[in-house]
């Protein structure tokens, strides 16, 4: 339906998006405060990208016609409902975890912790240079000439 009415670049845009939905519901889901709400996330992505895989390869003929709709596109009431009361339920689960200072916190000790090993490795490099033996860095342990 898509295709016929937009062609390539209409499918093109609306993959992306969904690509993006799902990119943002996994990231919504890896933030969660708990371990449900995580869960529960992470079966909204998967049912999503179940029929959003199924949907594009039924199009395209590589697998069976099963009569699956597309999130957000197909026409049908009750599948549209479904999947607002799911992104619904990741928004909920999203404002929580930001209501919490779970995700900054997360980031940030994640953040913190590459940045104290990089700042450790860069340490270690810079003394290695500077105490190696015939460096002109190394001027406070360098021999006097004779």
């Amino acid at each position: 339906m898509v295709g016929e009415e937009l062609g390539f670049i209409g499918v093109l845009v609306a993959l992306c998006c969904s690509a993006w939905m799902l990119f943002s519901l996994l990231r919504v889901a890896r933030r969660a405060t708990d371990p449900f709400s995580s869960l529960c996330v992470f079966g909204i992505a998967g049912l999503l990208f179940t029929h959003i895989v199924e949907n594009v390869g039924m199009t395209i003929n590589l697998m069976p016609i099963t009569g699956i709709p597309l999130p957000f596109f197909s026409y049908g009431g009750s599948f549209l409902l479904a999947c607002s009361v799911g992104v619904g339920i990741a928004l909920r689960v999203a404002w929580e975890s930001r209501q919490s200072g779970y995700a900054e916190l997360g980031n940030s000790l994640v953040l913190g912790l590459a940045s104290v090993k990089l700042r450790s490795q860069i340490v270690r490099f810079v003394t290695i240079w500077r105490e190696w033996p015939g460096s002109k860095r190394n001027v406070s342990r360098a021999l006097p000439s004779a």
